[in-house]
């Protein structure tokens, strides 16, 4: 990683924001939207679809967790509640 970011949660995910979560380097690709989970103080849980920028790097870690999309590309979901905490790229 480098650049600027930010740390955020959840629910703070837009359309087309850069987020990294175990080394992958996410665009979000999707509105992000509640999940049916469980609601308690720190709902809702909000899920997105992303894709992998960075796939090469992160291959032998991802492996085939990562769905493959009609155009090819490595997707990946990311969600949580107000406690999960990703980092966000700034741009420049």
């Amino acid at each position: 990683m480098s650049g600027t970011y930010e740390s955020i949660s959840p629910h703070d995910f837009k359309l087309g924001d850069i987020v990294f979560h175990y080394g992958m380097r996410l665009r979000i690709v999707t509105e992000p939207r509640e999940t049916n989970h469980p609601i308690n103080e720190h709902s809702p849980t909000i899920s997105a679809r992303a894709v992998i920028e960075n796939w090469e790097d992160v291959k032998d870690l991802v492996g085939n967790l990562a769905e493959i999309d009609d155009n090819g590309n490595r997707m990946w979901t990311v969600q949580g509640n107000g406690l999960a905490r990703y980092s966000r790229e700034l741009p420049a």
